[in-house]
């Protein structure tokens, strides 16, 4: 999953950025699964990292008009509601329905040699 905001990957680690919203996929069915895992990508075109990944807990969708709560403006990064809307504005001015996206960062478990 490609997350082209460079302060979200440390975010991510940290596990305070625990959602994003996607506008790919169908009214009826999200790109990413619930319970799988997601490789993560700091831009397109680039490496994913080599220490973790993200596994998706829940999904929903939203329409132009809902207005993101203040808990999960939070959760995509530590915004205000109206700081995130606008940002999403001016990714995608026309979109119409997004998909939400829960998930929550697995480190990978690196075997010690000592």
């Amino acid at each position: 999953m490609i997350f082209s905001i460079a302060d979200h990957i440390p975010q991510i680690k940290a596990r305070t950025k625990t959602q994003t919203r996607r506008i790919r996929g169908t009214e009826w069915y999200p790109r990413y699964q619930t319970g799988k895992y997601y490789r993560i990508q700091p831009g397109r075109g680039k490496k994913s990292i080599e220490d973790g990944e993200i596994q998706i807990k829940r999904s929903w969708i939203e329409y132009r008009g809902d207005t993101i709560s203040e808990e999960n403006a939070l959760a995509e990064g530590g915004y205000t509601p109206e700081k995130y809307e606008a940002l999403f504005i001016k990714m995608y001015p026309h979109w119409g329905a997004r998909w939400a996206y829960e998930f929550v960062y697995v480190p990978y478990h690196v075997e010690s040699d000592k």
